[in-house]
């Protein structure tokens, strides 16, 4: 969720997406790779990662990145819009 949670819920209203868009919430572990998988796209605004497990798991799953560029990614994706 986060601080921006609502922010982003009226901007998706604003936009008139709400059919395309799905805020979960927090996902139990066993069942990140489901939501992987049923997604079109993994994406991701955090200017600070340290890690950079969502953004493997997301490529493991198959589906595609959309993330603020940042030193770890560019070790990990090679392909930029």
């Amino acid at each position: 969720d986060g601080p921006y949670l609502q922010d982003l819920k009226d901007l998706v209203a604003e936009l008139g997406i709400e059919e395309a868009v799905i805020f979960t919430g927090m996902v139990p572990h066993d069942e990140t790779a489901l939501y992987y998988k049923a997604s079109d796209f993994f994406i991701s605004a955090s200017t600070s990662e340290t890690q950079g497990l969502t953004y493997t798991e997301s490529l493991a799953s198959g589906t595609p990145v959309i993330a603020h560029g940042n030193p770890y990614l560019d070790d990990i994706i090679d392909q930029k819009m």
